[in-house]
């Protein structure tokens, strides 16, 4: 919403906003098909002090658009076989967030990393927590969230 007075000047409410980036030093590793919270420790902005231990607060009740994304890897070359993200709502997926990418354990399997993000406008109250959540699966190496590759960007539109 933006207000015109009679003198031409412009005011744009402040919004509710927080997004964060993880930037540890190293990558997040991931138990195979355990779903665990995206360690997300470098906020580039939170005018509302509403993020804190991977987890955003609404600090006001209203819609918010929401918008989390992930890419993994896999330590044994191209033994990734499915990567899965959620985005949580008072510790319950929310509707139409659960994304993810697959391909079979094959001889001519290659996937070695995988990106995926998901999306939603949601109403939230005050008690309404959001966590980015992920799931993955691979053969014989280790799953990591690539470091700078996982994020959570969440804004308030009404």
């Amino acid at each position: 919403v933006v207000n015109l007075t009679a003198t031409g000047t412009v005011s744009i409410p402040t919004a509710n906003y927080a997004k964060a980036y993880v930037t540890n030093s190293a990558p997040q590793t991931l138990s195979a098909n355990t779903l665990t919270d995206v360690v997300l420790n470098d906020e580039q902005r939170d005018n509302k002090s509403a993020f804190a231990n991977n987890t955003f607060t609404p600090p006001v009740t209203g819609y918010y658009c929401i918008q989390g994304q992930v890419e993994v890897t896999c330590t044994d070359p191209n033994d990734l076989s499915h990567v899965e993200i959620q985005i949580d709502k008072s510790g319950s997926a929310m509707d139409g967030t659960i994304q993810s990418i697959s391909e079979t354990h094959a001889s001519n399997s290659n996937m070695t990393k995988a990106s995926v993000s998901t999306f939603v406008i949601e109403y939230l109250t005050s008690s309404n927590p959001i966590k980015l959540r992920v799931k993955a699966n691979c053969g014989a190496g280790t799953l990591q969230i690539v470091a700078q590759r996982a994020a959570l960007g969440i804004f308030q539109l009404a």
